[in-house]
């Protein structure tokens, strides 16, 4: 294996169209940084690969997942510090995977609260259950085999161009933090007087959650949405993806009419018709490619709106 990394493509290699304009577009996205969406509330981009939102409120801040790097969140950490003196109360997981909670020691002291769903302990113990084999298929997929140079990042040019790499670097158990707090179908966080809501809303996860934050009119999507096609189904071997309810998804956060649309991978979508827009094609695409599918296995003549 080590010898195949020795190989060098001739420099004419033939890209594909696409390939190239991929690359041209990673060369216009802005190095990491902390882009402030509204006021009081943050998205970290760039870091790593999944965002860290932050919210200042009167009483503390909230932290909306913290990545799969421990130094990429030290590093917003050192960040928040610069935009606040308030100390973190709570951290909130939108879901299992470890880019979005494996970074959260940096933001952690005794007496945080740190909330997810029911089932994220569950779903992080039955991905774990599958071995060395779901593990070297997800090093593959993500490229981590090859060297620095060979990786393609993930990218998107919407709304804005965002291009980052898996910052895979391993956790110890120790430097784990597991929820301290768990709820079912919908729960509420206030802290410093600004009230989160958080609602179950399977999709990319059977645990996914929403978090909504009506003061500031913000909503966190979670996985749920990224600017890109959805991952309605992923060859590294994950829970199967309840493909209606992340359609279904799509609605609950349109009916809730936020301003701003803060996901946990790539840039933030402003303007309430522009995030209805977004969504609504999302929604839509999903189920176009489910009704596909089941035309396909059986000659299913129906079809879901």
């Amino acid at each position: 294996m080590a010898q195949a990394f020795e190989y060098t493509p001739p420099a004419d290699y033939p890209f594909s169209k696409e390939r190239l304009e991929a690359d041209a577009t990673t060369k216009q996205a802005p190095k990491a940084h902390v882009v402030k969406v509204c006021e009081n509330v943050y998205t970290a981009t760039g870091y790593a690969f999944a965002t860290i939102i932050l919210v200042v409120t009167p009483g503390g801040v909230v932290v909306i997942d913290t990545t799969e790097s421990l130094s990429a969140a030290r590093e917003v950490m050192g960040e928040l510090k610069k935009i606040t003196s308030l100390p973190v109360k709570a951290i909130v997981y939108t879901h299992n995977h470890p880019d979005h909670w494996f970074g959260t020691r940096a933001f952690f002291t005794p007496g945080v609260k740190v909330i997810a769903h029911e089932d994220f302990t569950k779903e992080v113990k039955l991905q774990d259950s599958r071995g060395d084999s779901a593990r070297i298929r997800a090093a593959a997929m993500y490229g981590l085999f090859l060297p620095e140079p060979m990786r393609v990042p993930w990218l998107t040019p919407y709304p804005w161009p965002v291009s980052v790499n898996l910052r895979w670097e391993g956790v110890k158990p120790e430097d784990l933090v597991w929820p301290n707090d768990t709820f079912k179908d919908r729960t509420s966080l206030e802290v410093g007087g600004v009230t989160f809501n958080l609602f179950h809303a399977p999709g990319e996860t059977p645990d996914q959650i929403i978090v909504h934050i009506p003061q500031y009119k913000v909503v966190c999507p979670a996985d749920n949405f990224y600017a890109c096609f959805p991952n309605l189904y992923t060859i590294r071997s994950t829970s199967s993806r309840p493909v209606l309810g992340w359609a279904a998804a799509q609605d609950t956060v349109i009916k809730l009419e936020p301003e701003y649309l803060v996901p946990g991978h790539g840039a933030p979508v402003v303007g309430k018709e522009k995030i209805k827009e977004t969504l609504s094609n999302y929604r839509d695409a999903i189920l176009h490619v489910h009704n596909l599918a089941l035309a396909r296995l059986g000659g299913f003549a129906g079809h879901i709106d």
